[in-house]
């Protein structure tokens, strides 16, 4: 549809303009009258060409279905709101909408799929308010925050099924990298919490929650500048924290898109965290998990004191471990000798650290992977944290995942309903195809009837209408 090819628009458009031009005389005058009247144009347009098409379909319809007058329905769109006509229909008793069925026309809802497509995408980077405000700049209508909210959580539904559905020829690696890493985000709290008289210890249980993000990628590649690497093929995944929904989905993620017999091996990183065993159980093949160094050195940095903690950082690269068991028996008699409790204790506690997760350590240092945390502020941190912001589970999970998605390479769907085919006075040829085969199989013909000539039938109830049938 190229509406610039056509000379009688443009002329048109370009008088319009031009008259614009010489009653307001001003640039921004202008610009705000022609965007107003090309958005009122537009909407009448379709409301028109809504109409006719129905009038299309009604006129090669099958006889099977039997008008029973016109019902209104409206719908927002990114060029404001359209409030069109269309028949109704009735075949074997249930009621049906056969310019819904056909063009695809969300069901519960009374935003287009690019009302939705639009709200998702503002608010996966921004604020909810500041979505509202685009779209009604836009069109011209402004809608709740809720709407967003519902936007996002359609648009990661969509994105679920994309994921399912996934077909194509699967890559042979030898191996992948996968890391995770915990962020914990704030929760919307009611007044009367607000107004609660706790601790901060109590604050941080009862209002932060903790979401699991892994990056998983096929290995480390230089640059063009050949200063720096950048990840080969990376991909994310999201989830609440010790749970193996998260892990389940990466494994189905790595079955879809790889050959998993092909893999010798995936180095599975992170910081030590409850997911470090959920990682390992469930993740396909061979699982060679290792701890993150900067997390270790940061938990080591905490328990020791400076001097302690470079010696002990040197020798760990240095694989020397008995200098390291000396140097912190040195440093734990020093400290009862001088009777300095607290530092005794946290010796104690990093020899125990270091003691218990070696292996995984020296693993961590050997094949370091260190991308976990701008994986944390590319899906998270960016969009969730930040001055007045607070989240509702729900809200936060679909926001992450809404985000991994686009960061994998994943384009935010149209959602729409599935579409029945236009041309429906050939149904006479499916019946007859269909009888035969079911026939054949032994399967019910009227039931398998319903699917081939209306598919979305049963979900038209509860459309967003009001009867003016004729």
């Amino acid at each position: 549809m190229d509406i610039t090819a056509n000379e009688v628009i443009m002329t048109e458009l370009e008088e319009i303009f031009f008259a614009g031009l010489v009653a307001t005389e001003d640039m921004v005058t202008f610009e705000k009258d022609s965007s107003d009247a090309i958005r009122e144009a537009q909407n009448e347009a379709a409301t028109r060409a809504l109409e006719r098409f129905d009038q299309y379909l009604f006129e090669n319809k099958s006889p099977e279905l039997k008008s029973k007058g016109f019902e209104s329905r409206k719908m927002l769109e990114t060029y404001g709101d359209l409030s069109f006509r269309r028949r109704r229909y009735t075949y074997r008793g249930k009621n049906c909408y056969l310019l819904d069925e056909v063009l695809g026309l969300p069901t519960y809802s009374s935003h287009t799929s690019s009302v939705t497509h639009f709200l998702a995408a503002r608010a996966r980077t921004d604020s909810y308010e500041n979505a509202t405000k685009d779209l009604l700049e836009k069109s011209g209508v402004k809608v709740p925050r809720s709407s967003v909210k519902r936007a996002i959580a359609t648009c990661v539904g969509a994105l679920e099924e994309q994921r399912t559905e996934i077909k194509g020829p699967k890559k042979k690696i030898a191996h992948l990298d996968i890391e995770s890493d915990d962020i914990a985000l704030p929760l919307q709290r009611s007044k009367q919490q607000k107004k609660a008289n706790t601790t901060s210890a109590d604050k941080d249980k009862r209002f932060w929650h903790y979401f699991t993000i892994l990056k998983g990628y096929e290995g480390k590649e230089l640059t063009k500048y050949q200063n720096r690497k950048r990840c080969i093929s990376p991909f994310y995944i999201t989830g609440a924290l010790g749970t193996e929904d998260v892990f389940e989905r990466a494994s189905e993620y790595i079955d879809a898109y790889y050959s998993v017999e092909h893999i010798s091996h995936i180095h599975f990183g992170s910081d030590g965290a409850s997911n470090q065993r959920l990682g390992r159980d469930i993740l396909p093949g061979k699982v060679i998990d290792s701890l993150d160094p900067y997390h270790v050195f940061k938990k080591l940095r905490d328990l020791l004191e400076a001097d302690v903690f470079r010696a002990v950082k040197s020798n760990l690269y240095k694989k020397d471990y008995q200098e390291i068991a000396r140097i912190c028996k040195n440093a734990f008699d020093y400290y009862e000798l001088t009777e300095q409790k607290q530092l005794a204790e946290n010796i104690c506690k990093a020899a125990k650290y270091l003691n218990k997760n070696i292996y995984l350590i020296a693993r961590g240092l050997t094949h370091s992977l260190g991308t976990a945390e701008s994986a944390n502020a590319k899906i998270a941190a960016d969009r969730c944290k930040g001055r007045g912001r607070a989240w509702s589970v729900e809200g936060a999970a679909n926001v992450l995942a809404l985000n991994a998605a686009i960061a994998s390479g994943q384009v935010i769907p149209h959602v729409r309903r599935k579409q029945t085919e236009p041309r429906l006075s050939e149904l006479a040829k499916i019946v007859k195809a269909t009888h035969k085969s079911c026939k054949e199989k032994k399967i019910r013909g009227n039931h398998y009837y319903n699917q081939v000539l209306l598919p979305d039938i049963e979900r038209t109830k509860g459309t967003y209408t009001h009867s003016a049938a004729q």
